[in-house]
């Protein structure tokens, strides 16, 4: 989800010129990409974005350049293009995906920024999220309209800014999230231990807390090694509407912590933290931390939940299962 919001900064933000935007609009079986995904073309070749893993591209960057030369004087125009790799035999005639599926790609020449790519920025600023719209017209000439829900970008809070914090700042980063680092010590809070942090702060434990919002869209870790600073963090942050709250160190600590603040486990809390991966040091500690995967679900008003993709089976808050995932294709 992070491509479109840099999809739509490159569109405001870039002098206006012609391009070709791909959008994947209807997938059949299975496909690398789901549908929304996004790509954007030039005279020279792709700019950002990805329609599939690379198999695709070389054929919609012909494509696009085609648009751009037979459609020099027009302000837009749209073509709809279909793979079909249904077929055994598109191994060897095809475009060789051997993916079983069909999709379909709307190539749309602009001159502009299109007004969705301004309400996608106004999502981000305001964290509200939006619909975007892109119609097209399918096989039969009939007009139909692929609405995608936009929730806003993740925003990840880091409390705690031990060298485990460090890469799990660069995993999230690296994922388009908005990270911040918070942790009472200065020699730890320091921006170049995390130069890829949007946010890096150093307060006295009782205002750290109090200094990061969250909301649904946001997730936070507590990850201080130190149980004076997670007690304070904790009694502050469950009280927040944070999308994902997730508390490092054994299962035996999250309980005790909890009886002490005298608050039950909320359902978006999870202790430990992370997946059982069985591996040891900072970078291995890094990954397990979730809210990597995020499930977007697509109602009239999408919200996000975050769900780990397997909670540990002692965790201090049994409520949390992770439904189980479906097996990505491709």
């Amino acid at each position: 989800m992070a491509e479109i919001f840099e999809l739509a900064q490159r569109l405001v933000r870039d002098p206006p010129k012609p391009r070709v935007l791909a959008t994947l609009v209807d997938v059949s079986g299975s496909s690398y990409r789901r549908a929304g995904a996004r790509a954007l073309f030039d005279e020279i070749g792709k700019v950002a974005g990805s329609i599939s893993g690379g198999c695709l591209e070389d054929d919609l960057v012909a494509r696009a350049q085609h648009l751009l030369r037979c459609h020099a004087t027009a302000s837009n125009a749209t073509d709809v293009v279909v793979y079909d790799t249904t077929s055994e035999n598109d191994l060897i005639w095809g475009v060789g995906l051997g993916c079983h599926g069909i999709v379909k790609v709307v190539l749309e020449r602009l001159t502009r920024a299109p007004a969705w790519a301004h309400q996608v920025i106004r999502s981000a600023q305001t964290r509200v999220p939006c619909t975007i719209a892109t119609p097209w017209p399918d096989s039969d000439g009939s007009p139909r309209i692929w609405e995608q829900p936009v929730p806003p970008p993740i925003s990840l809070v880091v409390y705690g800014a031990g060298d485990d914090a460090q890469p799990l700042c660069r995993l999230a980063a690296g994922l388009g999230w908005e990270v911040a680092i918070g942790d009472p010590r200065p020699a730890m809070a320091a921006v170049k231990r995390f130069p890829e942090a949007a946010h890096v702060v150093s307060l006295p434990v009782e205002q750290l807390g109090a200094h990061f919002t969250g909301d649904a869209h946001a997730a936070a870790v507590i990850m201080t090694h130190h149980y004076v600073y997670d007690r304070p963090l904790l009694e502050r942050l469950i009280k927040q509407p944070f999308g994902y709250l997730g508390l490092l160190g054994p299962r035996v600590r999250a309980e005790r912590l909890l009886h002490e603040i005298g608050v039950d486990a909320p359902p978006h809390f999870f202790a430990p933290v992370g997946l059982d991966l069985g591996g040891d040091g900072p970078e291995a500690v890094a990954h397990p931390p979730d809210p990597c995967p995020v499930n977007l679900l697509a109602p009239p008003t999408a919200r996000r939940s975050f769900w780990p993709l397997a909670p540990r089976d002692a965790s201090a808050n049994p409520s949390n299962c992770c439904p189980q995932a479906s097996p990505r294709s491709c």
